[in-house]
């Protein structure tokens, strides 16, 4: 089997994961069970954490330059982070939010644009850990990337390097006694088109306290 029969075979692979992952968005799956599933939760090891860099680096969620997403909006106690327009969102926890785009009906959608899931978890903590740490203890298996900022805060990056069929991010970070991770696990569209809503999530965010 060729490298390229074996990477279009992965590509199908996790459409069809997540696909089924899409069109079960009404049960309650346990976030991290499966890396494409976009959330935190498996126990194995996260391997290298050392930065990787990426064929097509995405900009900073910072940038002025990037419209916030505009839908539904989670409030948890340190902050707020709206879901792309259209996605439907689901509050599992005063502290995990689920947001979903609904599977595609066809192959003309998945092509036109991204689909998905995004997760964003909070848990406490004690001590106060580094980037490092934290991203080391991810179950992502993803390549880390150069930190960035949510709102400010430094965060690290982890995403995963053949973008040309589906994107998988995390960033995390800590604030006041609680570890804060989003995950992104999209498919479809163009890496452009995903990358772009990936930064329009994490571009929504506003600390609603003062912190540290």
């Amino acid at each position: 089997m060729t490298s390229h029969t074996r990477r279009r075979t992965a590509h199908l692979g996790a459409a069809l994961l997540l696909g089924s992952l899409l069109a079960g968005c009404g049960d309650e799956p346990v976030p991290g069970a499966d890396p494409t599933a976009g959330a935190t939760g498996s126990p194995e090891s996260s391997g290298s954490s050392e930065p990787s860099d990426s064929s097509e680096p995405t900009e900073s969620v910072s940038d002025p330059g990037v419209a916030p997403a505009s839908g539904e909006t989670f409030e948890a106690a340190q902050f707020t982070v709206s879901s792309p327009d259209g996605w439907r969102m689901k509050v599992m926890s005063p502290r995990v939010v689920r947001y979903s785009s609904g599977k595609p009906k066809n192959n003309t959608q998945l092509a036109e644009r991204a689909h998905g899931l995004v997760y964003v978890d909070v848990s406490d903590v004690s001590g106060e850990p580094t980037l490092d740490e934290l991203a080391d203890e991810s179950v992502r298996n993803d390549p880390r990337r150069p930190d960035t900022t949510i709102d400010g805060e430094p965060a690290y990056h982890r995403a995963n390097r053949d973008q040309g069929f589906e994107t998988q991010e995390e960033f995390g970070l800590w604030r006041d006694g609680q570890t804060v991770r989003v995950n992104l696990s999209l498919i479809g569209g163009t890496t452009k088109q995903r990358q772009a809503l990936v930064r329009s999530v994490l571009a929504s965010w506003h600390w609603t306290s003062a912190g540290s």
